[in-house]
């Protein structure tokens, strides 16, 4: 078994258009600026990594050949259950830093077999990018989710972790994995 991230849908819920089993255009739209948000921070501040918003899908992998490895995608469209396999690839930060953004339109339960500490610079990230996570909250209908001092990103149970508390160390830089350093 390797590392990995995991998304489950969540059912019956106010950002997904049960007749599509799509996610509703202005939480995808939401979702989508983030993204855009999250690899615009990234690589500015020396990451590297390929990435692809198409209409209906959100892409992400390693820049180069060594640093590549699963493909990190999410639809509009919602399915059951997915999942993505980083091995601690320096994409994995860019990937975390989206599924706190999943996370975000409540319509995902997330899972993953990263340590606080694994997880730590992708939280920190979408940490950076606070106006586009709020504006999927605000989209998605959440009211009361304090982002800047807990960021939850795991749900019903499905990890012994849940929570992180940044609220000691505000985003200042996004490190690199230190797998990958």
């Amino acid at each position: 078994m390797g590392y990995s991230h995991y998304w489950h849908s969540k059912m019956p819920n106010n950002s997904i258009d049960e007749t599509t089993m799509e996610l509703k255009p202005p939480v995808w739209k939401a979702l989508q600026n983030f993204a855009v948000a999250v690899v615009e921070t990234f690589q500015k501040q020396g990451g590297y990594v390929a990435f692809e918003n198409t209409p209906h899908n959100i892409w992400v992998n390693g820049a180069l050949d060594i640093n590549q490895y699963e493909d990190f995608n999410i639809s509009q469209v919602i399915r059951d259950f997915d999942c993505c396999k980083t091995a601690h690839r320096e994409y994995d930060t860019v990937v975390v830093a989206i599924m706190v953004g999943m996370a975000a339109t409540n319509a995902y339960r997330l899972n993953s077999d990263g340590t606080p500490n694994d997880l730590r610079n992708g939280c920190l990230l979408a940490l950076q990018c606070l106006p586009e996570l709020q504006a999927i909250i605000s989209e998605s209908g959440i009211l009361g989710y304090d982002f800047k001092t807990n960021l939850h990103i795991f749900g019903d149970g499905l990890s012994d972790l849940t929570v992180f508390d940044l609220a000691d160390q505000p985003p200042t830089s996004v490190a690199r994995h230190p797998k990958n350093t």
